[in-house]
């Protein structure tokens, strides 16, 4: 087994002993993934969701996601344990800062997840990876330039640079669009505005 690198560690782990009350819970409409909903906790300025719930929406192992999450440094950061109000009561349950879930859904394993939803997902990973790109280069026509080979090439990329601004500036509604694509095929799969409830036992 690989020894880690001077300067990294285990991931943090959030620990049930240090469970909090929220200071509300909330409900949680994606009309994107056909006005599903998910109990969320406010925190603060910060909205969590139960993993629990994300496991059964995408039809995923819950005991698994927890104990992969909580073993993932960049992830596990933005877990902790709140109590939620469930079906059997209220519970210590680990969840899930609702603005990481963009990134749980790229490390999710597609091939577990509920057949109808992975083409879905997998756009999801596509679109995430050019917004990333683009992010990371500054734009769609820097990252071309690293692999032009002369002065043509060149002329020939910086020509496309109006174009290619343009849909950089499009990129929030394609990350928008690929959205719908989940619930396009949700659609079919479960009927609208279902509830995912917590585990009713998480321990």
């Amino acid at each position: 087994m690989a020894t880690p690198r001077k300067g990294t560690g285990r991931a943090p782990t959030a620990l049930r002993s240090h469970t909090v009350e929220p200071d509300e819970q909330r409900t949680l409409i994606i009309e994107q993934w056909e006005g599903a909903r998910f109990p969320v906790a406010r925190l603060g300025n910060d909205l969590y969701m139960p993993l629990s719930s994300l496991a059964r929406y995408f039809g995923v192992d819950a005991r698994s996601q927890r104990e992969t999450l909580q073993q993932d440094r960049a992830l596990s950061r933005y877990l902790r344990f709140l109590y939620i109000r469930g079906k059997g009561g209220r519970q210590s349950t680990l969840c899930i800062l609702v603005r990481a879930m963009p990134l749980y859904l790229v490390k999710l394993d597609i091939d577990y997840v509920r057949e109808e939803l992975q083409d879905g997902l997998l756009a999801w990973v596509d679109t995430v990876i050019e917004a990333t790109a683009v992010l990371f280069f500054g734009s769609a026509t820097d990252a071309a330039l690293l692999t032009a080979t002369d002065a043509g090439d060149v002329e020939d990329l910086r020509a496309q640079v109006a174009r290619q601004q343009l849909e950089i500036g499009h990129l929030k509604f394609a990350l928008r669009l690929q959205g719908r694509r989940l619930s396009t095929i949700e659609r079919h799969a479960l009927p609208a505005n279902v509830y995912f409830d917590i585990e009713p036992d998480e321990e």
